[in-house]
């Protein structure tokens, strides 16, 4: 568990900046930069390598400057703050490198909370977005769980771990959680990814929750009510 998270901001606006600023301090993060642009950022948190990096969408970064950015900072998180109008937008750039989405109309408790699992290592996604993405790669599956997953033959360990990722652990909580290494878990997961013919550990989730993970119904309602480490699970 990291002791103090540090977070840099990028946001055009002055306001933006200071509001923000003002959260995090008050839910006793370092705010190590406080930029308005990309370059500017790069100059700021350069030397202080932060835990996240929490970017405005007012700030309109193309994927270009989203994959310099994490070029730039290959161990930090990275965070969007969302107008809750611009879903197509915020499911464009998790493909660009950012770690977790947060909506603006969200309370200030709960930016504090989604930052701390971001900095952990887990997906922040509104369950709204994740319903958006599943109709975008797979459509809503039919049928329980238990049939999915046996038509996916996967392992009962398999099926273990693609519960964790559903939930937005990493790869370390997995291991300390199943009482099993890293690297066993990233062999395991390799192999979900297969069995699933998904690209990343995302899809792999999303694709567990729109098949009700817990043998309930598939979506809609389960999809939105999903406490796919999103704002669900921050509250």
């Amino acid at each position: 568990m990291l002791d103090v998270i540090s977070v840099a901001i990028l946001a055009p606006y002055e306001l933006v900046r200071e509001g923000l600023r003002s959260i995090l301090v008050n839910g006793a993060f370092n705010v190590v930069a406080s930029a308005s642009g990309a370059a500017e950022l790069e100059i700021q948190a350069a030397r202080s390598a932060p835990d996240i990096i929490l970017i405005d969408d007012t700030a309109m970064l193309d994927h270009g400057e989203l994959i310099d950015i994490r070029r730039l900072f290959p161990n930090s998180k990275i965070a969007l703050f969302v107008d809750g109008a611009d879903m197509e937008y915020a499911m464009q750039s998790l493909e660009f490198g950012v770690d977790g989405v947060l909506e603006k109309d969200i309370s200030c408790e709960q930016v504090a909370a989604a930052l701390k699992m971001i900095a952990l290592g887990q997906r922040v996604v509104p369950s709204r977005l994740v319903e958006s993405l599943a109709n975008l790669h797979f459509g809503y599956a039919s049928g329980d769980w238990e049939s999915n997953s046996a038509s996916a033959k996967l392992s009962d360990r398999e099926i273990e771990i693609l519960k964790c990722l559903a939930a937005g652990e990493a790869n370390k909580v997995i291991s300390r959680r199943l009482n099993i290494t890293e690297a066993t878990v990233k062999v395991h997961i390799k192999a979900i990814l297969r069995k699933l013919h998904v690209v990343n550990r995302t899809q792999a989730a999303i694709w567990a929750v729109v098949r009700g993970l817990n043998g309930d119904a598939g979506p809609p309602d389960q999809v939105r009510h999903a406490a796919y480490a999103g704002m669900a699970g921050a509250a």
